[in-house]
């Protein structure tokens, strides 16, 4: 959704009908930070910015319900005669998946369950600064090569370090590395979504006639 900015902040309607679990937030009409809002890592709300590497911080500004989120007054936000755009997603079981997990540091890595086979997977690690990290499953590298792409960089893609030894699995994805980005000793975020959404919100199986 689109949204003027007020001096003090206010609330903005988003339609989704259940609480966003993540507002991605950009101003239009100056030039401002790419703000990510979020309450999946421990419950409050959090932000990080996807252009940069910051470690999360805490938002003072009321969790988001399932008909508004709340922005401050300012400039990443909503400063008074800026414009807005919102972009607000939630979990919608078989098709998306937005999550957090604590990595191990270990070429052993952890599993992260989704329910479905992922397409698409944006990591960032959220206790440290780091690059965020962008797989999908329609570059060359798949399994156990995948190529990663970093929003926060202009570089082109990587392919050849440890942050790309990975899998997309049936259900999730597992590493294969210790790297920092994705599978250091630290607590990640993720976006994913899925390669056949053939589950109904509801969990049932989506058959052909």
């Amino acid at each position: 959704m689109s949204y003027s900015g007020a001096s003090s902040g206010g609330t903005i309607g988003h339609g989704l009908g259940v609480k966003p679990d993540i507002v991605l937030i950009k101003c239009r009409s100056a030039t401002a930070n790419w703000l990510f809002t979020t309450d999946i890592i421990d419950g409050s709300k959090d932000y990080l910015f996807l252009n940069q590497t910051n470690a999360k911080n805490n938002l003072t500004t009321a969790l988001p319900t399932s008909s508004v989120f709340t922005v401050s007054g300012d400039d990443d936000q909503g400063e008074n005669g800026k414009t807005y755009i919102a972009y607000c997603f939630n979990s919608v079981q078989g098709y998306s998946k937005f999550g957090s997990y604590v990595g191990n540091n270990s070429s052993a890595g952890v599993f992260v369950y989704t329910g479905f086979k992922p397409a698409f997977i944006m990591i960032k690690r959220t206790d440290s600064t780091a690059d965020w990290r962008i797989y999908d499953n329609k570059r060359a590298g798949y399994n156990n090569k995948n190529y990663y792409l970093e929003p926060n960089t202009s570089d082109a893609e990587g392919t050849t370090d440890s942050g790309s030894n990975w899998d997309m699995l049936s259900n999730g994805f597992k590493f294969y590395t210790s790297e920092a980005e994705i599978n250091g000793s630290g607590t990640y975020i993720y976006m994913a979504f899925a390669e056949n959404p053939f589950t109904s919100s509801a969990g049932t199986p989506v058959t052909a006639r």
